[in-house]
């Protein structure tokens, strides 16, 4: 009886480790062995399980409704699509492309007048996974990653169901996407940023100075790859693969006035926890001190 007993704690030991290790990539910043990766504890399980399905409806003025089980959709804000496919946000702000990981729909009101912008509410699905849509039987459709347009009219349903794992040769769970927002000045009440606080978080990744307006990298939370753009980001996003492939050495543990000194700043963050994503920073430079426009991206594993 006591021999069971032991073999059993045993396996449930084997079972809880297994369960909270995660694989650190070669050429990633490690803390045990500068450079190298290595299989570390971690505090997230990262198989993806496929969603519930959910539905979208569009009341007669165009507003979105989604279903209460809809727990991968997250709504990000109302965005125009112009005659020419440009797409803004609701301050006039040119709105970045997506990344290959991440499937976002713009469920737009028809509009009759094609010479205006169309008023579209933005959504992202962070599953990771394919995604099928069909709207009252008008059309359907399988999309995975990217952004996708939809122009429906009044009274219309888009049913949105799970089509399957992501189009990948590359062995790699899927992700859970946390999109965050911050709009940083003097008083805002922000302070301690976690860019996984939808999903788990439980560490500030960056502070907000309101005295000086820096930005200051927390708990060994490092960005690379920054890059600078007069007034909107006009390359593709990075994508975790991207990310993942900066070498160990060019990894920033702080940024300096000179990281920041454009319009707009992109740039690979591994957070405090790990994960990779990119940060897109608007800077106010006419703001006491100066302030800014932060979003970020996280694929949370």
């Amino acid at each position: 009886m006591r021999r069971s007993r032991v073999i059993a704690l045993v396996l449930t030991a084997l079972v809880a480790i297994a369960c909270s290790t995660r694989y650190t990539p070669e050429g990633m910043p490690d803390d045990q062995a500068k450079g190298s990766g290595g299989v570390r504890p971690m505090g997230h399980l990262s198989w993806q399980v496929p969603f519930t399905p959910f539905s979208l409806t569009i009341d007669s003025n165009g507003k979105v409704s989604i279903s209460a089980n809809a727990s991968v959709a997250t709504p990000i804000g109302i965005f125009s699509v112009g005659i020419s496919g440009d797409i803004k946000d609701s301050a006039g702000r040119a709105v970045p492309p997506q990344t290959p990981d991440v499937t976002e729909l713009l469920v737009c009101k028809k509009n009759s007048d094609t010479s205006r912008p169309r008023t579209c509410e933005a959504i992202r699905i962070g599953s990771g996974r394919k995604v099928k849509l069909k709207m009252s039987g008008t059309f359907e459709q399988t999309v995975e990653r990217g952004r996708v347009v939809i122009d429906a009219s009044p009274g219309s349903t888009i049913d949105v169901r799970d089509d399957g794992g992501p189009s990948t040769n590359r062995v790699r769970v899927a992700a859970r996407i946390d999109y965050e927002r911050w709009d940083l000045h003097a008083q805002s009440q922000d302070n301690g940023l976690d860019f996984e606080r939808s999903r788990g978080g439980f560490s500030a990744d960056m502070y907000y100075d309101h005295v000086t307006g820096d930005l200051v990298l927390h708990e060994n939370a490092r960005v690379s790859q920054i890059k600078k753009y007069g007034t909107f980001a006009s390359d593709p996003m990075p994508t975790e693969e991207d990310c993942e492939k900066t070498p160990a050495k060019d990894w920033k543990t702080k940024l300096s006035k000179s990281d920041l000194d454009d319009d707009v700043m992109v740039m690979c963050v591994l957070t405090a926890e790990k994960d990779l994503g990119y940060l897109h920073i608007t800077r106010k430079a006419d703001k006491r001190p100066v302030g800014y426009d932060l979003e970020s991206t996280i694929w949370v594993r």
